[in-house]
């Protein structure tokens, strides 16, 4: 028997399905064009193709890397150091970190601030929740802001105050430095100016006085205007652009951003009133409070190294943004040789995105802006839900807590 013909009808169908499924090229010795509509198709295909490769390739190189023990490295005024391996020091790592978050949650969310503060004061404790005191340690001292401020607003300080500061502090306290500054409520204060943002802290059992500068982003809600009733009647615009303005500066090295140098005047005023055992009294403040501290997360962490180098008054910083080619050629030698030898303490984030980014190791110990000081650089961890190249930056705190309880459980 012969064997069955095509039909030409399949036979013109199946050419037509051939022609669709390779549309370019040669074909039974024809050649196929493409339209330009399917090349920009099959284009675009492929780059999101290629781009969504990459990135898992990324991600996968980061997951192996942060696997990996930093290792320990040095630079001109910086030394890479391990975690303490004593209970305490890492319960007050803890609490430290915690205390930095403060700028971030207080003016908005109250409670869940101090729950972070309490969390870290109990890092120690294996009693249940309902075992644990309800209130924190820590407590905002506002009373400093509010007697440099009466004297920063009214041009001179209030007369009915006699001794309440001396004539070197009011001198200070009247620098233009604090003039657009304003406290809130929440005892946080802000220039939406610059965007300089603080509050003191006070550990009520041990008397460790802390300035805490706030980060970029930090103090929410701050720029609401609120009428005698606590009612909002509008916004004052500023404060987040003024951070960026001043982290842009610092960094690229174009100049001393204005909160920095707020920052230093403020830490030189407070550190002569918090010396001060009759200025103490006299704001009804124990005199054997101890002696002041800096702390301070991403732009806070920076404001409190340039202070603390500024001032030769302890700090410890968390993720700190560094200090620029302008910042670091303001302070001195014995300042910054200071700095590293133990005055400023600083913890990282394996890969955070603004200081410990993914390659940073063939470029960091030469590549100014400088991170001052000895620092330590923990994993990320998977567990917190904020492994990502931002979440390592800004819930840095949770990381902390993490590597803090994973050392404290296996030295049990």
């Amino acid at each position: 028997m012969k064997p069955n013909k095509t039909s030409p009808s399949l036979h013109s169908s199946s050419t037509s399905d051939t022609a669709m499924r390779e549309p370019e090229g040669n074909h039974q010795g024809r050649r196929v064009k493409r339209s330009l509509a399917r090349k920009f198709t099959h284009w675009a295909s492929s780059l999101k193709l290629n781009f969504l490769a990459g990135i898992a390739s990324l991600q996968r190189s980061i997951r192996k890397s942060s696997q990996e023990t930093p290792p320990l490295m040095t630079g001109r005024y910086w030394e890479q150091v391990p975690l303490p391996n004593n209970p305490e020091q890492l319960r007050e790592l803890a609490i430290d970190s915690a205390v930095a978050q403060i700028p971030y949650k207080l003016n908005h969310d109250p409670i869940r601030c101090w729950e972070i503060v309490r969390e870290a004061e109990n890092i120690l404790s294996e009693s249940t929740d309902t075992d644990r005191p309800e209130t924190s340690q820590h407590k905002v001292e506002p009373r400093f802001f509010e007697e440099i401020l009466n004297c920063a607003k009214e041009g001179r300080c209030p007369e009915q105050k006699k001794g309440l500061l001396t004539p070197g502090q009011k001198d200070m306290a009247n620098s233009e430095y604090f003039r657009n500054i304003t406290l809130l409520p929440s005892g946080i204060i802000i220039d939406h100016t610059t965007g300089l943002i603080a509050v003191m802290v006070v550990n009520q059992v041990t008397h460790k006085i802390t300035l805490v500068f706030g980060g970029t982003n930090s103090a929410n809600g701050a720029g609401d205007l609120l009428d005698e009733k606590g009612q909002e009647i509008g916004k004052k615009p500023g404060r987040l652009r003024a951070q960026l303005k001043a982290d842009w500066q610092n960094l690229t090295g174009k100049k001393i951003p204005n909160c920095y140098l707020q920052a230093s005047k403020l830490v030189e005023l407070i550190k002569s009133m918090t010396h001060s055992k009759a200025t103490l009294k006299t704001m009804g403040l124990d005199d054997s409070l101890g002696m002041l501290f800096l702390s301070g997360h991403s732009l806070g962490g920076s404001l409190a190294q340039y202070s603390a180098a500024k001032n030769k008054v302890p700090g410890r910083t968390f993720n700190p943004v560094a200090l620029g080619r302008k910042v670091m050629e303001d302070l001195t030698t014995d300042e910054k040789e200071l700095a590293k030898n133990g005055l400023i303490d600083n913890y990282l984030v394996h890969h955070d995105i603004v200081n410990t980014p993914f390659g940073y190791k063939r470029w960091h110990k030469r590549l100014t802006p400088t991170i001052l000081g000895p620092r330590t650089i923990i994993h990320a961890h998977k567990a917190t839900g904020k492994n990502t190249l931002y979440g390592r930056h800004s819930r840095s705190h949770v990381h902390y807590m993490a590597e803090l309880k994973r050392k404290i459980n296996a030295m049990k």
